[in-house]
């Protein structure tokens, strides 16, 4: 189910200095693959933040909605969408900010907005492990 909160994106980045390009396409977060650019040894990186300075451009490639899982028996899973307001009284099983950065940045930003703070209850690393706590009630 789709919530209001700012859609993840992917980015691309590219340095700026460079005429020929060296593609590097690891599974990693975008804090090493922008060290990778600085460094100098990868010039065109995949990242989920947009990055800009003198040294490197970012150019927006996609949007994603994030999504919010509820359990059957919660009366706002008939909802088609959600808004943060409509989840901030509700108990939230969330990822750590180490494992999941950008998605906790996210929740976080959007309770700030509407001046309220998560009632997160449990934070889980294994995305399987929550959705069965979810979908559980707990």
């Amino acid at each position: 189910m789709p919530i209001s909160l700012p859609l993840m994106s992917m980015q691309i980045i590219i340095k700026r200095t460079t005429t020929h390009r060296h593609l590097y396409l690891p599974k990693d977060y975008s804090g090493s693959l922008t060290t990778s650019i600085y460094t100098e040894w990868t010039d065109v990186a995949f990242v989920r933040t947009q990055l800009e300075d003198e040294f490197i451009s970012s150019e927006l490639l996609h949007r994603q909605p994030i999504v919010v899982v509820l359990a059957e028996t919660n009366p706002l899973s008939r909802s088609v969408s959600l808004s943060i307001a409509d989840i901030a009284d509700q108990p939230i099983v969330g990822y750590p900010k180490h494992a999941r950065p950008i998605l906790h940045e996210a929740l976080w930003s959007g309770f700030r907005k509407i001046g309220a703070q998560p009632n997160i209850v449990c934070e889980i690393i294994d995305k399987s492990t929550l959705l069965q706590f979810v979908a559980h009630g707990l």
